[in-house]
């Protein structure tokens, strides 16, 4: 549930100018390179790809007709710090070697064929072309950068001059210009945020810098499977550096590479290559990179990838997946609050299924046991998000056994609600109330109108102001005394009428309940020649509802007969007094005639 209901954030990818995902065409490298290796050029060639003789002198002829005038220009330049610094604008000028920055070419094979360069093709070219113009020059690794560091004599003092070789006025840039350098290459937004690359990092020779070409294609190979590949050209690329911790620093450098293919693969919002990503995030985790900030882009890219693999997965339904997922990313070497942060995640995407599949009850036990992880502060956002998943997934559980009609579990989550900790007075009161409407209505639909009843009396004394459910619970009493006075059960329906009076002393329908009653009372008399309690009864239901048609009809028809019983037994006096009130009503269908008719010998 971070949508809708629910919402699920990602963590901060890290992204750099070396993302390859879909590297350029490069010559296939043959099982062992035959080509003979006579300086740096020669080594960078044959680090990118050219990897047989003949493969390598067609490429080293193109890249002298490429860059062979530039050093030819530069070499009478006095002035080793102009020399260098025209270098870099000669490299970027329009028809030399760096024609667009992408940060996909990350060998001189992207640079010969498409004129496409990334910072360590073009710190490759340009330290190898600064060399052969005499200046002092070495590199520098970054996490997810390179770039080229000059030594050059200034004023009788040797300077250090940074060089960020994928821009043009990336030579000795003040503190803004590199900023915005390094901003360009940091790659592209995921999620919100961009990566920064670190002003910090190791210092190395050229022979190493080559070897991160060798490192970068290890990791492309990698990523599409190609494991065997991709272990011989690493360990090509370690064969540059001369010592274990310029082994140290190319193995963060893959680490970092991988993480940033991944990102690659997650920022393509392509589904399918998800997996991929989760399988190369975990590839960086196992070279346990040392350097804190490639260690940290590592693990955070590793858990992000995670949980786009649990979302995806999510859709499958299959829990004990998402479940298994997180457990096998955590055991990459994540630190705990990560893992247990990946863990409660999982458990969310376990309680969204459980929502979806209405299992509301067991959604809010999935959500609480992701909330007894103990989240870092990194995870506010998901506890958060959590802790309002389960206030939605207690409402949801309240009202979906509200409308099945049970009144104690709906209430129960209800009561859950109001123990929360910051949930709102008067939200948990509207909760209540629905639940108290949900279950009432299912029990009127399912014809229980005693246990509606009893749910509005519920209502009417703990929320006496709620109009709707003062109006239910009399319509719903209305419906309970009904059949009984149907069925001249009278005493039996008397509390529910008298119930109705003390809700609305104004309500119609006890008056016309009572009136029911006494009319179907009488009835019964009547048909049994207590003429007497026949009259009785309808003058009391006369007095309840004065002049009412039907009640006077009633009792002309009950006064007549009574008057008729009369003078067959020869009680005149009687039988004449009542054919008087007969007459006194001024009923049109009991005129003289009919009067004359009921008294007989009586008839005076």
């Amino acid at each position: 549930m971070r949508s809708s209901l629910w919402g699920w954030a990602l963590g901060i990818w890290v992204t750099g100018c070396a993302t390859p995902a879909e590297p350029a065409p490069a010559p296939t490298p043959t099982a062992a390179p035959t080509a003979v290796v006579n300086d740096a050029t020669d080594a960078a060639l044959v680090a990118s790809g050219f990897e047989t003789p003949a493969q390598l002198n067609k490429a080293r002829q193109n890249f002298e007709q490429l860059v062979g005038p530039i050093v030819a220009q530069l070499a009478a330049v006095p002035d080793e710090t102009e020399r260098a610094r025209l270098l870099l604008t000669a490299l970027h000028q329009k028809g030399g070697p760096f024609g667009e920055y992408d940060a996909r070419a990350t060998t001189l094979a992207e640079i010969l064929e498409r004129r496409r360069y990334n910072c360590v093709s073009a710190s490759v070219v340009y330290n190898v072309l600064a060399e052969r113009l005499k200046l002092n020059v070495a590199a520098q690794l970054l996490p997810t950068h390179a770039r080229s560091l000059l030594s050059v004599v200034a004023g009788g003092a040797l300077r250090r001059v940074v060089v960020e070789t994928t821009s043009s006025s990336g030579f000795d840039p003040d503190a803004q210009q590199e900023a915005r350098i390094l901003e360009n290459v940091a790659g592209p937004m995921i999620d919100g945020a961009r990566a920064l690359v670190s002003d910090k990092g190791a210092v190395v020779g050229t022979p190493v810098l080559i070897g991160t070409m060798y490192v970068n294609r290890a990791s492309i190979a990698q990523e599409a499977g190609e494991l065997e590949r991709a272990e011989r050209l690493f360990e090509r690329g370690e064969a540059t550096a001369s010592d274990e911790e310029m082994r140290r620093i190319l193995r963060d450098q893959r680490a970092a590479l991988l993480s940033q293919l991944a990102a690659d693969d997650v920022g393509s919002e392509d589904p399918e290559r998800i997996p991929r990503a989760y399988r190369t995030l975990k590839a960086a985790a196992a070279l346990d990179p040392q350097h804190p900030r490639i260690r940290s882009a590592v693990f955070q890219n590793l858990r992000a990838a995670a949980e786009r693999l649990i979302n995806r997965e999510a859709q499958r339904g299959d829990e004990q997946a998402l479940l298994s997922l997180a457990g096998d990313a955590a055991a990459s070497g994540m630190a705990p609050t990560d893992r247990l942060g990946l863990r409660a995640f999982a458990l969310s995407e376990v309680a969204r299924l459980r929502i979806s599949a209405q299992k509301f009850e067991l959604a809010v036990e999935a959500i609480e046991l992701a909330l007894k992880e103990q989240l870092g502060p990194g995870d506010a956002g998901l506890k958060q998000t959590l802790e309002q998943n389960r206030i939605s997934a207690l409402r949801l559980a309240a009202f979906s056994y509200a409308k099945r009609g049970d009144y104690t579990q709906s209430l129960g989550f209800v009561e859950r609600l109001e123990g929360l900790p910051g949930v709102d007075a008067q939200a948990t009161r509207d909760d209540r109330l629905r639940v108290i409407h949900l279950v009432g209505n299912q029990r009127i639909d399912a014809h229980d109108f005693g246990g509606a009843a009893e749910v509005y009396r519920d209502a009417v004394r703990r929320f006496p102001g709620d109009t709707t459910a003062r109006h239910n619970l009399v319509a719903v009493l209305e419906q309970l005394a009904v059949p009984l006075v149907q069925q001249v059960r009278c005493e039996e329906a008397r509390p529910f009428l008298e119930e109705i009076l003390v809700l609305d002393a104004k309500a119609a329908f006890p008056i016309k309940a009572q009136v029911r009653c006494f009319l179907e009372r009488a009835k019964v008399r009547l048909e049994g020649g207590d003429f007497a309690e026949a009259v009785s009864l309808i003058r009391a239901a006369d007095k309840l509802s004065p002049g009412e048609p039907t009640i006077r009809q009633n009792l002309g028809v009950s006064l007549l007969r009574w008057a008729k019983a009369q003078a067959q037994e020869g009680r005149c006096a009687e039988a004449n007094k009542l054919g008087k009130e007969v007459r006194a009503l001024g009923l049109k269908d009991f005129g003289a005639a009919e009067v004359g008719a009921a008294l007989g010998n009586c008839r005076g």
